[in-house]
């Protein structure tokens, strides 16, 4: 329980808004076949948007990683919102994209050990991590 509320201080309340759209939009598109994916679609990309562009903004010091890392989650929503619409051969971005997700959860793990970024960053880094890739890996099952 610890780790949820260390991670969700470093997590703004409009990208925690954002991300439960995108997840209770991903559970009633797969579990009650609801095909209005427009909330997911807009919610995905605003998510999208404030990794990439503002992610010095939203995931707060240091900076330089924290805008590498916005690139990389922006990649991630961008493959699930691929995903949702089922644009043929979007797993191979997907892969790529949780290879690159596997390197950069190894960095952190790093910089935890040797105390060089905060907890509540590399929590918070985490936990978008873990959201992402939990979400990818639910349309990549549900998707056929």
């Amino acid at each position: 329980m610890s780790y949820f509320n260390t991670a969700s201080k470093g997590i703004k309340i409009f990208e925690k808004g954002l991300m439960i759209i995108v997840l209770v939009s991903v559970a009633f598109k797969y579990t009650v076949d609801y095909n209005a994916t427009i909330d997911l679609l807009v919610a995905g990309f605003l998510l999208a948007i404030l990794y990439f562009p503002f992610g010095f903004y939203y995931m707060e010091k240091p900076y330089v990683p924290s805008i590498i890392f916005g690139i990389f989650y922006s990649l991630g929503m961008g493959a699930l919102l691929l995903g949702v619409l089922k644009v043929h051969n979007y797993q191979y971005l997907l892969f790529t994209i949780f290879l690159i997700f596997i390197g950069i959860a190894t960095f952190l793990y790093s910089k935890l050990k040797l105390g060089a970024y905060t907890v509540e960053y590399i929590y918070a880094q985490f936990f978008r991590l873990i959201f992402i890739t939990m979400l990818n890996l639910v349309v990549l099952i549900f998707r056929f």
